[in-house]
């Protein structure tokens, strides 16, 4: 079983923010761990409430104490992995 990390800014409103994303992101990764979970853009829906490159940006905040190797999981590994690239 896998999870997907989107479209969490798009419902995070207008007054969004990474530490009101946080408990979200983070219940995900601790129940999936970093060997299956999955981020994804959600463009254009990401773009309600900012920018894609301010979802990137956050989520790259939201897993900044990550190791690198979990990062690589969570952004490309796993989905190369789940999508056999």
């Amino acid at each position: 079983m896998t999870a997907k990390i989107s479209g969490v800014i798009a419902y995070g409103g207008a007054g969004w923010s990474v530490d009101g994303l946080r408990p979200y992101v983070s219940h995900v990764i601790d129940t999936f761990t970093f060997d299956r979970v999955v981020w994804g853009s959600d463009f254009p829906v990401c773009t309600l409430h900012a920018s894609l490159e301010d979802w990137v940006a956050a989520s790259m905040e939201l897993v900044a104490d990550a190791s690198s190797d979990e990062q690589k999981k969570l952004f490309s590994v796993n989905a190369e992995k789940i999508y056999r690239l």
